[in-house]
């Protein structure tokens, strides 16, 4: 598949249900780290594997799409078709090993959720600008306001 100049290829993704509530991997899960490394880790491990995992229920799945580094899409390809696996399923194995050895971090969650809103009828006051800082800062330290 072709991808961009100096990307690698791109592939499109299944993730089992289970995966597709955690966009991109963020919100803590191995330190926030984007779905794009977590997809490219995942498929280093798989492949170094010596035959594949359990199978991975992929009905109902979301897709998604990511950039893979020149030469792994071709390596996965064929280690998942000398493993009989279809390349979907590969993928969710793949996703799968990566979230099965990169847990969420235990965090402790406020009891009250708290919304902070900002607003103003008139436009080009800079109501995205404050809100983006504000988004920012929380997520450095949630305790700062």
């Amino acid at each position: 598949m072709p991808g961009s100049a100096g990307r690698g290829s791109a592939a499109t993704l299944c993730s089992a249900g289970q995966f597709s509530c955690d966009a991109g991997f963020g919100g803590g899960r191995g330190g926030g780290i984007e779905i794009q490394a977590a997809v490219e880790q995942g498929i280093d491990n798989w492949c170094s594997l010596a035959s594949a995992t359990a199978t991975v229920d992929t009905g109902g799945a979301d897709s998604f799409s990511t950039f893979l580094p020149p030469g792994q899409w071709e390596e996965f390809r064929q280690i998942a078709a000398d493993r009989r696996v279809s390349l979907i399923q590969g993928l969710a194995q793949s996703v799968q090993l990566w979230l099965d050895t990169n847990p969420t971090p235990d965090i402790e969650r406020p009891s009250v959720t708290r919304r902070v809103i900002v607003c103003n009828q008139k436009g080009g006051v800079g109501k995205t600008a404050i809100t983006a800082g504000l988004g920012e800062t929380l997520a450095e330290d949630p305790n700062s306001t």
